[in-house]
């Protein structure tokens, strides 16, 4: 079992300078994993907790008004997050899931050809929420899902400048192939949850807004099982609370193969919750946000042998990628 006091003073002792890397380098402080040409930051400093905060800012663009008046950020005069648009959204999927041949955004225009516009707008503002934090998705790929939607309407609104300047945000966790997969059920969860959010009382919504716990409770209830969708928004609507690990099964093996570093710490049976009072126990004297996905925490709860890199080459080989779970970063 590595020490605590190990781990952190290796967290402490890595370089907080921004560097450009290339792709398909080994998951090291020398080489890091990133998309081509991409600007990334190594170690502490305050790169990561600003990143973290965003992302979070980024998804307020949006939810503030889904958690609040309604309004579409598309086009403010109207109030599209309502329990009708949200089911019109959910039925125009779910109930005609077209198993045919064809992309998500061919059978999605196929299915809101006679949809009311404000359907439209939701629709789209559901997916840059589900597609803001993916680091596995280049930004024009993301602009253009919202674009093509919005070419369906006969005005074909312009997207906000303030949503292209969000889409650019480098991403926070890779979604993978799975989550990619998974697209059409996620937007029938995001109806499901804005049918569920919206027909709150007041005084339910205000409570669920200030208290993660709650807003938790919201999505669980949520009556369609879809953990990547589900545990991405409660990551955007709580970022320094929830973790970005969109899967069940990655969440366990972190808490699991970082819990031993805190021996005397009162935890229960609630992941989510344990998670979080684990990352505020470790960064008790980190002094920052922890990165799971830097070094050495990463190769710790991985249960991996980690040596600390040689500056200015790899110790562990230019060709072969380290294999990295879904919903992880692929930048320390």
């Amino acid at each position: 079992m590595v020490a605590l006091d190990e781990v952190q003073q290796a967290w402490r002792e890595q370089s907080a300078e921004a560097v450009t890397v290339g792709v398909d380098s080994r998951f090291c402080l020398s080489c890091l994993i990133g998309p081509e040409d991409a600007t990334v930051y190594v170690g502490p400093g305050e790169s990561y907790p600003a990143h973290v905060s965003a992302m979070g800012d980024a998804a307020r663009f949006v939810l503030g008004h889904l958690f609040g008046d309604g309004l579409s950020v598309i086009d403010p005069s109207r109030k599209i997050w309502t329990p009708e648009n949200a089911e019109y959204l959910r039925s125009a999927i779910q109930d005609d899931p077209n198993e045919g041949p064809g992309s998500f955004m061919e059978k999605l225009e196929l299915q809101l050809k006679n949809a009311p516009r404000d359907v439209v707008l939701l629709a789209a503002e559901s997916i840059y929420l589900r597609s803001l934090p993916l680091m596995n998705l280049r930004p024009d790929t993301k602009l253009g899902y919202i674009e093509t939607l919005l070419a369906w309407l006969p005005d074909k609104p312009a997207v906000p400048e303030l949503m292209r300047l969000c889409l650019n945000l480098p991403g926070i966790f890779h979604g993978g192939q799975g989550y990619n997969q998974q697209f059409w059920k996620q937007m029938i969860w995001m109806a499901l949850f804005a049918k569920s959010w919206t027909t709150l009382s007041r005084p339910a919504q205000h409570e669920a807004r200030e208290d993660p716990w709650r807003f938790r409770d919201i999505t669980d209830a949520v009556p369609y099982e879809q953990p990547s969708m589900r545990n991405t928004l409660r990551f955007l609507a709580f970022p320094f609370v929830f973790e970005h690990l969109i899967s069940e099964k990655h969440k366990r093996a972190l808490f699991d193969g970082l819990s031993g570093l805190a021996p005397d710490l009162q935890l229960s049976s609630d992941l989510d919750h344990d998670l979080y009072l684990l990352r505020k126990h470790l960064e008790e004297d980190a002094e920052t946000r922890i990165d799971w996905f830097a070094e050495p925490w990463y190769s710790t709860w991985q249960k991996r042998t980690w040596e600390a890199p040689t500056p200015g080459r790899c110790n562990h080989g230019p060709k072969t990628p380290v294999p990295r779970p879904s919903g992880s970063r692929k930048q320390p």
